[in-house]
């Protein structure tokens, strides 16, 4: 039955052929999607993407059945990797022309086994890019940068907030946590962009970097992304700022990794308010390393809470 979903998939998606970029990592996977998705579709034109956190097969399969049709000239894919070759497969079925690796980590180690097959399985996605591709990388994160020097295409870039780390084609600086948001200065080909944005935490930043490097080397203008970024749609319980009851809730609630359960204790320490309760059951999946993870997030917590 699966085949037979998949096989229609395959054919909806050659008929439409949308140019179609491919995002995975160990963490950013979601809300760079929801955010490239949304700065494509102002800056560029009609853009299909799967809605939250759909990126398994069956998953992308069914919303191209249900959702995809001519008329689409872009598509953005969220890929995860559930084992070594479970990104190819998707790839083979879903062909990408560019790709996003937002970061390599031991997010889910306990499955992989070792991060060397974390790096073996996320590389799929950079191998799938054609050669006169695009591949954008997070220079900031070891495991990225080793795989955009290693699956290097025509066009590929890499974005951070770190250039101490190694040259970047786009990176952040003076990000800080305003009460509406964020705001931030991107420098791009020797330009500088001021960006307000209703996002929050470094993390969203470096997940804003990742979409505005890709949508600029497919042509969309850089003023225009910074306007679509200053109304960007929070991404459900992703750093998710709501108010009730005389209380501000920042909602990380999806899943957590070591990077962003720090981000996330990162924004709630900025905010101000007399009182900060945190709400988690910690982090799983992090094999040998889980017992170590937890105890440094929460002394860093007890900083904070």
């Amino acid at each position: 039955i699966q085949d037979a979903f998949l096989d229609a998939a395959r054919k909806k998606f050659r008929q439409s052929r949308p140019f179609t970029v491919g995002i995975t990592g160990s963490y950013g996977k979601t809300s760079t999607k929801s955010i490239l998705g949304q700065v494509l579709e102002t800056s560029l034109g009609p853009t299909f993407w799967p809605p939250k956190g759909i990126n398994t097969i069956m998953g992308i399969t069914r919303e191209v059945r249900e959702r995809l049709v001519p008329g689409f000239p872009y598509a953005v894919i969220e890929i995860g990797a559930y084992g070594i070759g479970s990104i190819e497969r998707v790839c083979r079925s879903f062909p990408i022309d560019a790709a996003i690796v937002t970061a390599v980590g031991i997010m889910h180690l306990d499955r992989f086994g070792s991060p060397e097959n974390i790096y073996t399985a996320k590389s799929e996605l950079a191998r799938a890019v054609p050669e006169d591709g695009i591949l954008v990388c997070n220079g900031d994160n070891v495991g990225a940068r080793r795989m955009a020097d290693q699956y290097r295409r025509k066009t590929t870039l890499l974005y951070g907030m770190d250039p101490s780390q190694g040259a970047l084609d786009c990176w952040a600086e003076d990000v800080r946590t305003v009460a509406e948001g964020s705001e931030f200065t991107i420098h791009f080909k020797g330009q500088s962009f001021k960006v307000r944005t209703p996002l929050v935490g470094t993390a969203a930043v470096s997940n804003i970097l990742a979409a505005f490097t890709m949508a600029t080397a497919l042509g969309a203008d850089p003023a225009t992304v910074v306007a679509v970024l200053a109304n960007l749609e929070q991404v459900e319980n992703r750093l998710e700022r709501t108010k009730a009851g005389g209380a501000t809730y920042l909602r990380d609630a999806y899943n957590s990794n070591p990077v962003g359960f720090q981000t996330a204790l990162d924004v709630l320490g900025a905010h101000p308010g007399s009182r900060k309760i945190l709400m988690t059951p910690g982090m799983v999946e992090l094999g040998p390393q889980q017992a170590t993870e937890n105890r440094r997030l929460a002394e860093s917590a007890a900083r904070v809470c």
